[in-house]
């Protein structure tokens, strides 16, 4: 098995890895930064997006949006504008 470094980004607390199969790209939140990250394993791009509280995880929604838990709330029906 050859196991390597997908993509090397440091991060205070990486957490809650998730493969979004219709967009065949790796999402994930670095908690303390306020920040969650993209990673489209095919093109090499990343994309952040940086937040007012903490990240503590997140879902893709059924819409295309994103369902967001904060430190101060659960957000719904948030659209992340994606790299082109």
């Amino acid at each position: 098995m050859d196991v390597r470094v997908a993509i090397y980004t440091p991060a205070l607390l990486g957490e809650s890895p998730l493969w979004h199969p219709e967009q065949q790209a790796l999402w994930y939140c670095d908690i303390p930064a306020r920040r969650m990250h993209r990673f489209h394993p095919v093109s090499c791009a990343t994309a952040h997006w940086d937040f007012h509280s903490d990240v503590g995880s997140f879902a893709p929604a059924p819409d295309g949006s994103f369902i967001v838990a904060l430190r101060d709330g659960v957000w719904v029906g948030l659209r992340l504008p994606l790299p082109a």
